[in-house]
């Protein structure tokens, strides 16, 4: 059985004028230590491979509503 995605990483590119925001990557529920820890070292390359020091990478917690009827 396949988990249901719970967390993803939101990739922020900030150039001055402008900001986009987009879904990186999606994660399951069971690896969250894993997601921060991708964020992290996408944030490092970012900041230092790169010369991006704007852009950002977060994890976020999916949450899924539920309507009756």
């Amino acid at each position: 059985m396949t988990s249901v995605p719970q967390y993803v990483i939101l990739h922020r590119r900030d150039r001055g004028s402008e900001a986009t925001e987009q879904l990186f990557s999606v994660w399951p529920e069971t690896d969250r230590a894993q997601a921060v820890e991708h964020a992290a070292e996408l944030q490092s390359d970012a900041n230092n491979l790169y010369g991006r020091p704007r852009d950002t990478y977060r994890v976020a917690r999916l949450a899924f509503l539920d309507e009756e009827n």
